[in-house]
């Protein structure tokens, strides 16, 4: 099961809506419902604020107005700087709007490094850094990929797992997210 917002989904259910691909991209970014980030109170992010700018860019995802989504998200790079799954986001919603292929591969490569460095799961382990480095086209990526792939995992997310990656491919992943 897929758990967003205390609601549990199965994979099938997730997969097989338009609004499913909204909760998928929230199961992906896994950070949607909290954007307090243990150990960096320093920051000082007002949890009410970053909430609501959350609800905004969903609310434009959800309409497909991508360009505001990420107007929004660039109003607020603190919220980029305290949690790089939001950063992966904009990265994301930059490439919607047709940033530069290579610029968009080097704000997934930002992300890679990132959650390399400073997250306490390897990145092999991590579903967002696997897929940032497929979106970056990483020297890893494919190695990553299949580590990843054998990790243990419910059948559920075992599940979602293989939909997201086996034979991935960046456009279509892309275009999934964020149809």
């Amino acid at each position: 099961m897929i758990k967003t917002f205390g609601r549990s989904h199965t994979s099938s259910r997730v997969i097989g809506r338009r609004s499913g691909v909204v909760l998928l991209l929230l199961y992906l970014a896994g950070v949607f419902a909290s954007a307090h980030v243990a150990g960096r109170d320093h920051l000082s992010l007002d949890y009410d604020r970053a909430s609501n700018v959350v609800a905004e860019v969903q609310s434009y995802i959800q309409r497909q107005d991508y360009s505001q989504a990420l107007v929004k998200l660039e109003a607020t790079s603190a919220l980029r700087s305290v949690d790089m799954d939001y950063q992966f986001l904009y990265c994301m919603l930059k490439e919607r709007v047709d940033e530069p292929m290579s610029q968009a591969k080097a704000c997934f490569a930002n992300v890679v490094n990132e959650l390399s460095k400073n997250s306490a799961t390897p990145c092999e382990a991590n579903l967002n850094c696997v897929v940032a480095d497929l979106m970056a086209e990483g020297d890893n990526s494919l190695k990553r990929k299949e580590h990843f792939l054998s990790l243990p995992a419910s059948d559920a997310e075992s599940e979602v797992h293989h939909y997201l990656l086996d034979d991935f491919e960046r456009d279509r992943y892309l275009h999934m997210i964020l149809p």
